[in-house]
């Protein structure tokens, strides 16, 4: 069974790392039938409430950062309502456990950088200029959010410095 991230909509509640064995488990953590989005770089699935929006269900910043910067088509045009689980991407009617990557980078206490590639030089990420790195993941999403409104930029992602 995939092991996701649960991502609630309360911003004071934490993240949470389990299995989910059913579509029951699924249906039970969002409240209701899920819709599955599927998010880019790296492959995942971001599985949500279908009807958050017609049942006025609180907007989940989080989840929300993460469709705008994972799935560039929704930027500043869509929002998650609800709480929502990250998993991997689904093969096949399988759905994979998280990457990795996400576990890391939004599970484990780190710094944080933004990265992006420019029309200029399209191949090579560059580090975006700032003094400090940022301590959430949140604040880095925010941050790199701005970036991807420069015509130059082509790309942009958060790592960890």
């Amino acid at each position: 069974m995939p092991t996701g991230i649960l991502i609630p909509s309360c911003d004071a509640k934490p993240l949470v790392l389990q299995e989910f064995k059913s579509l029951d488990d699924y249906q039970t953590e969002v409240d209701g039938d899920i819709q599955n989005i599927e998010l880019a770089g790296p492959p995942s699935s971001l599985f949500v409430n279908e009807e958050g929006k017609l049942r006025e269900l609180p907007v989940n910043q989080r989840a929300t950062l993460l469709l705008w910067l994972h799935n560039r088509p929704f930027l500043l045009r869509d929002e998650i309502r609800g709480d929502a689980i990250l998993l991997g991407p689904t093969y096949w009617g399988e759905t994979q456990d998280v990457p990795p990557s996400f576990v890391s980078l939004l599970l484990e206490p780190q710094t944080f950088v933004i990265e992006s590639r420019a029309t200029g030089n399209p191949i090579a990420w560059t580090t975006v200029p700032r003094r400090r790195g940022f301590k959430t993941w949140v604040d880095a999403y925010g941050y790199a959010l701005m970036w991807t409104r420069l015509k130059n930029v082509i790309e942009v992602r958060v790592s960890v410095n």
